[in-house]
């Protein structure tokens, strides 16, 4: 895990970054992640944000950018 987030407005959601690119994003009552995202390059996510107004997930890594729905 190389970042964490919980979502601002409810928090039983949280998103998770690894160290392969991927993001997880769980509903803490379920055990398993409700999405799985994948960044590109494959590089450890450094931050994550929620975006409340817009409901999208952004998410940061070594050279990208990424916007999620």
């Amino acid at each position: 895990m190389t970042s964490i987030k919980f979502e601002p407005s409810q928090a039983m959601q949280v998103a998770i970054g690894t160290e392969k690119g991927k993001v997880l994003l769980y509903d803490m009552r379920y055990p398993v992640p409700v999405y799985t995202l994948n960044h590109h390059y494959r590089k450890p996510i450094k931050q994550i944000a929620f975006h409340t107004t817009s409901r999208k997930i952004l998410t940061v890594d070594q050279k990208i950018v990424k916007i999620w729905n």
